[in-house]
């Protein structure tokens, strides 16, 4: 739901644009349906893992998670802002971003969702040409 955000808020400004919008939107809806499904997996598999028994808590794990797995190192996640709680610490956290990553579905899995999020990105860009 993180990259799901981001990008429903870049869509916004494209309302207008409706005809030329159909197959993106198709895809993107496509997008956010497997982000969600996908998340929805790694939440589970997190909290399997961890000490913290709540969703909540899974969830703080799963932002570093995307985080990292979006190309940042630990100490740039570290750098840009304390979101940790709940007893969570930056080097469990670094721990399971990297129990996940070894699974190679998994890490193709991100792969492949930040590829199409930086088309998705990408095409808005064009998009906000036309209109």
């Amino acid at each position: 739901m993180f990259l799901q955000n981001t990008m429903t808020r870049r869509l916004a400004q494209f309302r207008n644009l409706a005809p030329h919008l159909a197959k993106y939107f198709q895809r993107y809806y496509q997008f956010q349906n497997d982000e969600v499904q996908f998340e929805n997996d790694l939440l589970r598999q997190i909290g399997s893992t961890v000490a913290v028994r709540f969703a909540e808590g899974w969830a703080i794990y799963l932002r570093y998670v995307i985080l990292r797995s979006s190309g940042k190192s630990k100490e740039q996640v570290i750098a840009d802002g304390n979101f940790l709680n709940c007893d969570i610490t930056w080097e469990d956290s670094e721990r399971v971003y990297g129990q996940l990553l070894q699974n190679a579905t998994i890490r193709k899995r991100f792969v492949d969702t930040f590829a199409q999020y930086k088309g998705f990105v990408a095409e808005t860009d064009q998009l906000k040409l036309i209109n």
